[in-house]
């Protein structure tokens, strides 16, 4: 068992100053290669008195070569990022950051939640997170052509199939592909109004 620990104050850690806290790294299971599909899975479990605050980001798939962007605002056409994050109460979402000239459209969708400067939000409340106990969360996608947004994206919790999307805008350029899990969990949001009013801790295991 991983656990994840948050110290009163944290928030995401490009902004937090000297109050560290939570995870940030890429790992990177297998070689290197143009893959079409990738799948995670592992098992979270919040404390029952967690105090999700406005949100915070939880483990998910990346794309592209791991250099900074994809996160934090900063966009870019060579790479993406789908994480999980939770929100308010418990609920839940997949935060996503895709290329800017296919964004547009995407964002239209009635499901889809876009902020300016940051990332892309779906399925915002098709998730649940309940604490105390263990959650297990599954995430599969596969790459789009190119030139189409013919992607896929879907979503489990505990086993049961809550997402799925399939007009997915993943990349804009063939030679991106999943690369990573990018293993990332902190409160935030970019500002000191998402951060842990107390000390806490998130768990993970079964990755």
């Amino acid at each position: 068992v991983l656990r994840v620990h948050f110290p009163k104050g944290s928030f995401a850690q490009s902004q937090s100053g000297s109050v560290g806290g939570g995870v940030n790294f890429y790992a990177q299971p297998f070689d290197t290669g143009n893959f079409t599909s990738a799948y995670l899975a592992y098992d979270v479990a919040f404390p029952a008195n967690f105090t999700w605050a406005h949100g915070g980001k939880l483990p998910g798939l990346y794309g592209g070569e791991p250099d900074g962007a994809c996160n934090g605002g900063n966009d870019s056409d060579q790479c993406f990022s789908a994480r999980f994050m939770w929100r308010e109460k418990g609920a839940g979402e997949v935060y996503m950051y895709l290329p800017a000239q296919k964004r547009d459209a995407f964002c239209q969708k009635r499901h889809v939640s876009c902020a300016d400067g940051y990332g892309q939000s779906i399925g915002r409340g098709q998730i649940n997170l309940d604490p105390g106990k263990w959650t297990r969360m599954e995430m599969f996608m596969q790459m789009n052509e190119a030139s189409s947004s013919n992607g896929i994206l879907a979503v489990a919790v505990d086993g049961v199939k809550v997402l799925e999307e399939k007009r997915m805008p993943w990349r804009s350029n063939a030679e991106v592909s999943p690369s990573s899990i990018m293993f990332s969990s902190f409160f935030g949001g970019h500002d000191s109004s998402y951060a842990t009013p107390v000390d806490q801790d998130v768990f993970f295991r079964n990755v």
